[in-house]
C-alpha cells in the first residue's frame, strides 16, 4: 500500500508540473513590461528553510547586473512565492512562482480596473500580476536548497530577458 502512496503522490506532481509548465510557456504582453520604472523586490517563503535574504540578494543582484533598476519601495514590485512541502520519504516538493505585481484602483464610472502610477491621487484596491512564470518540481531533501535557490535565478533571468526585450535602447 505504501509503494501505491509513493507512485500516485509521483504521478500526480509530474501531471502538476506538466500542467504548470505548459502554462507557464505561454508569450508574455511584452508591452506590459515596457516604460517599467524601478522595481521592488519581495520575498514570501512558506516552509523553505533558506532566509529570505539570500533570495532577494541573488535577484536584486541579478536584476542590477543586467541593467533593472531596482528600490526599496516601487509602484512595481517583483515577488518571488517559493512554497515548500512533503512528498514522499526523502524527497520535498517545490513551487516557485515569480511574478511583477502592479496596483490597480477601480474607476468609478465603470466596473473595470486600470494600472494607475503612484504619483496620482487614487485609491489602491489591490495588487495584480502583470507578469509571471512558474516552477514546479520534486527534488531530494539534501538538494532543495541548491535546486530552488537555482530555479530562483533562472525565474529571474526569463524576466530580465523579457524586461531588456521590451525595453530595448534605440
Amino acid at each position: 500500500m505504501k509503494r501505491f502512496t509513493h507512485l500516485a503522490v509521483g504521478a500526480a506532481v509530474l501531471l502538476l508540473a506538466a500542467s504548470v509548465y505548459a502554462s507557464a510557456q505561454v508569450p508574455t504582453e511584452r508591452p506590459l513590461l515596457e516604460g517599467r520604472g524601478p522595481v521592488a523586490v519581495s520575498i514570501e517563503l512558506n516552509g523553505a528553510t533558506t532566509p529570505q535574504e539570500v533570495f532577494r540578494t541573488d535577484i536584486e543582484l541579478r536584476l542590477r547586473q543586467n541593467g533593472v533598476r531596482v528600490a526599496e519601495k516601487a509602484d512595481s514590485n517583483l515577488q518571488l512565492v517559493l512554497q515548500v512541502g512533503a512528498g514522499p520519504t526523502g524527497y520535498r516538493i517545490y513551487d516557485a512562482t515569480l511574478q511583477l505585481l502592479e496596483p490597480m484602483a477601480r474607476l468609478r464610472d465603470y466596473q473595470a480596473s486600470v494600472p494607475k502610477p503612484a504619483s496620482e491621487s487614487w485609491v489602491p484596491v489591490r495588487s495584480v500580476a502583470s507578469w509571471s512564470k512558474a516552477f514546479l518540481g520534486f527534488e531530494r531533501s539534501d538538494l532543495l536548497e541548491a535546486t530552488v535557490r537555482t530555479r530562483a535565478r533562472d525565474l529571474a533571468d526569463a524576466f530580465i530577458n523579457e524586461y531588456l526585450a521590451a525595453n530595448r535602447r534605440k
